[in-house]
């Protein structure tokens, strides 16, 4: 574990101690790693749904309070919306969603992603979460309220598994190399949805080690595009998907 999210875990447990898991949105630590706001960018995304026919119903969200929703489009989130566009661009570059039923996501935050797949998508199989055990209480608490609990195994420990899809938006960019390497070598996957920042915190050649897994997983069709937009929000830090496909 990074040291960076030992120290969000134990916040997170603190918060949960003192108010309680249900106030889980009202956490600093929350919106600092696992909720997207207003940003600019945010609008940008959803006029790009919305032309390509991602309709209300897809990006429709619910349990928020009223402050959190999204000005003017107050039936969504701009959390909804971020974690929507990813499996938009997954979709749009790889042309395929269909027979995709076991999903394996590492680092899945409150379960917002998993909600958005397996309520709206209507994705038949398993969906397995690895995070760390205070986040995975959160989403417990949290797809439990959207009734999806049932559909859902948590892990805290890499194990071996074979799906159909495995899934980490920045969040294997931010686990040191023995974790991630762990990772690609237990959880054998048909496809991949990859987010990834050339840096976090100490971690600095990002770029590198994906380029290195391309490498080394010549079974797989690799697509990298570099997220432009994004690019320009967190400049000098560069952010890029990493989709593939197995050959």
């Amino acid at each position: 574990m990074h040291k960076f999210w030992k120290s969000i875990s134990n916040d997170i447990e603190i918060c949960k101690n003192t108010y309680g898991i249900e106030r889980f949105l009202e956490w600093n630590s929350i919106h600092m790693t696992m909720f997207t706001g207003t940003q600019s960018f945010v609008y940008e995304e959803l006029e790009e749904l919305e032309k390509d026919g991602w309709h209300n119903r897809i990006l429709e969200t619910t349990f928020l309070p009223e402050h959190l929703l999204l000005p003017k489009f107050e039936f969504t989130s701009g959390n909804t919306v971020h974690n929507a566009y990813h499996l938009y661009q997954f979709i749009k570059h790889c042309d395929l969603f269909k027979d995709i039923y076991d999903i394996y996501e590492v680092g899945a935050g409150y379960g917002n992603l998993a909600r958005i797949i397996l309520s709206k998508l209507g994705i038949p199989g398993q969906y397995h979460i690895l995070d760390l055990p205070q986040v995975c209480e959160i989403s417990k608490y949290y797809l439990g309220y959207h009734k999806l609990d049932n559909r859902v195994k948590w892990h805290t420990k890499i194990e071996t598994t074979k799906v159909d899809l495995l899934i980490g938006t920045w969040s294997i960019s931010e686990m040191p190399y023995d974790e991630r390497n762990e990772i690609f070598d237990k959880v054998d996957a048909e496809r991949y949805l990859i987010g990834f920042s050339s840096s976090f915190e100490d971690i600095i050649h990002n770029y590198d080690y994906f380029q290195e897994l391309m490498y080394h997983k010549k079974n797989v069709e690799w697509q990298l595009i570099e997220n432009e937009r994004l690019n320009k929000v967190f400049y000098p830090t560069k952010v890029y998907y990493l989709f593939g496909k197995k050959i």
